[in-house]
């Protein structure tokens, strides 16, 4: 790895930390020439970083615009969680046939979020939420299939760090989190393909649900700022 690659891969990872965490918000203008100035960087670096970002879809351009921090649509939503459907669903009936091992693999994965959730930070429980469902997608023993999930994984994370911040339920909604994955995880290391089946499509519908309604609030709220922008500008003295 060259100097300019490693530097470029730090910025990257602070601001995707700070992306996922909520210290940059969806719509944040990413600006090469302030970002390179914060990190003490050369634009270049900042650039390759911001085209990381993209590639992970935290970050889009805009033509004319530069980056921004991603803000996710109805349409992003939807066809993220199909993506799950499908991934997950498949990853459930491999339970039946799935080797020690990857059943092993779920338990450690719950576990990981049990501790999560003791914790404070979005961040890490939606990484943990996030690597279990891959846990349970991995039962499918394809590397391509895990290859592919990993591409749109850091979106989902992204997406479910998103949520339990708006929702921001503390302890009674880490537990409901700790509970839906212990279900979830008692049907497949039992190898329950049935209830498996129920509880992630179940799971998967609710969590889209409320995403659904965050980024329809996100919408009407962008909507209405124009206007107010424009009454203010109406009412100033001139």
């Amino acid at each position: 790895m060259t100097v300019s690659t490693a530097r470029s891969t730090g910025v990257m990872a602070l601001l995707r930390a700070e992306i996922l965490g909520g210290a940059l918000l969806p719509g944040t203008p990413l600006r090469e020439s302030s970002l390179a100035v914060r990190f003490d960087v050369s634009r270049r670096t900042v650039r390759e970083a911001l085209l990381s970002l993209s590639e992970h879809g935290l970050a889009v351009h805009r033509h004319n615009a530069g980056a921004v921090v991603r803000s996710f649509t109805a349409e992003d939503i939807l066809d993220l969680y199909r993506v799950r459907r499908m991934l997950e669903s498949e990853g459930v009936r491999s339970a039946l046939t799935a080797p020690e091992p990857a059943l092993a693999a779920v338990s450690k994965a719950f576990e990981a979020v049990e501790h999560a959730a003791r914790g404070d930070s979005s961040t890490v429980l939606a990484e943990a939420d996030m690597a279990f469902h891959g846990s349970v997608i991995a039962l499918n023993g394809s590397v391509r299939i895990d290859e592919f999930y990993n591409r749109v994984a850091t979106q989902m994370t992204y997406a479910i760090a998103i949520l339990q911040r708006h929702e921001q339920g503390g302890s009674s909604q880490t537990e409901v989190i700790v509970a839906e994955h212990r279900a979830i995880r008692d049907a497949v290391v039992a190898r329950d393909v049935y209830e498996a089946q129920r509880l992630v499509l179940d799971h998967i519908h609710i969590y889209e649900r409320k995403l659904l309604a965050i980024a329809g609030e996100q919408r009407r709220s962008v909507s209405r700022r124009p206007a107010a922008e424009g009454r203010r500008r109406g009412s100033s003295p001139g």
